[in-house]
């Protein structure tokens, strides 16, 4: 066999084992995937060296030029990974919204017990079903264990978008932990700033309405008067129409905007807010929430109510 092609040969057995020894030990959390990558493309090279050290110039050019592909290629196939991985949470999150929570925490209650893969994003889906039927007992210790796995498996560092969005859901499901059990304050300050978010508007118009749920009206009149213009089309500036509603109360209510014609145009909105008090009435969020709510409710026409 030809000397060169038995070099070849010899450096695809050492980057496959290289690939399955890195793949075990981020499994088992002795690193994340980005530590990772760094390692494995530094095995390559060493193997590289040790295998072709009586290379050329141009050898060794093109050699570290398959390197710089393969590492390219490499970096987009992990993204493409997490990509398959979260855009599966989709489904259920809809149906976690659409009132079958009870189904989903039956589901992955007897998926965990039974001994199945186990995911980050399992565990954060169970979380969010309790927290969308009110109870912050059960969800806080899936989402502490969510929010460690998507650290620990290099989710929470990845530029990728998809995974940022995930990771930023974990924490504002964090905050809204502490919401239902009461602690408005303490919310407001998990939401600003959050790391890396993809949306700082939002993130600013729920910790301004934690603030208020919680009476400090200066605070929250001062997080309101930074919010930047909210306009749909550019994430950064995006406030999602149910808060844009209570935005607009808000601002209403405490900077004596003339937010009137933007509150009647977004009135629709107001039923989902009745919908999250009927699903936290047993807990201090409802509460309050039921007197922020008879509060907007002689703001906004008559047939959305």
């Amino acid at each position: 066999m030809d000397d060169l092609l038995l070099q070849w040969i010899q450096v695809g057995i050492k980057a496959v084992v290289g690939a399955i020894f890195i793949q075990v030990l981020v499994r088992h959390h002795f690193f994340n995937w980005t530590i990772g990558l760094v390692l494995y493309i530094t095995g390559i090279l060493l193997a590289l060296m040790t295998s072709f050290a009586d290379l050329s110039l141009s050898q060794t050019v093109f050699v570290l030029a398959i390197v710089g592909v393969s590492t390219v290629v490499g970096i987009n196939c992990a993204a493409a990974y997490y990509e398959r991985r979260l855009r599966a949470i989709r489904p259920t999150i809809k149906r976690i919204v659409n009132h079958e929570y009870e189904a989903v925490i039956r589901e992955l209650l007897a998926k965990h017990a039974g001994g199945a893969e186990w995911r980050a994003e399992d565990t954060l889906m169970l979380a969010a079903a309790y927290l969308h039927a009110g109870d912050a007992d059960s969800a806080e210790p899936y989402l502490l264990e969510a929010k460690r796995m998507l650290e620990e498996d290099g989710t929470s560092q990845l530029k990728n978008k998809l995974a940022l969005r995930v990771y930023h859901y974990a924490l504002v499901s964090l905050a809204e932990v502490q919401v239902l059990h009461g602690r408005f304050h303490e919310a407001a300050r998990m939401m600003t700033p959050l790391p890396q978010s993809l949306f700082p508007n939002a993130d600013q118009a729920i910790a301004a309405f934690y603030l208020y749920l919680d009476r400090q009206y200066d605070e929250a009149g001062a997080l309101l008067n930074q919010l930047k213009p909210i306009r749909n089309g550019r994430p950064e500036n995006l406030v999602y129409p149910r808060f844009h509603l209570m935005v607009a109360f808000m601002q209403y209510q405490l900077l004596g905007h003339d937010t009137l014609r933007t509150m009647h145009r977004l009135a629709k909105e107001y039923a989902k807010w009745e919908d999250e008090y009927q699903r936290n009435a047993h807990n201090p969020y409802g509460r309050r929430l039921r007197r922020v709510l008879d509060e907007l409710q002689p703001l906004l026409p008559d047939r959305y109510l």
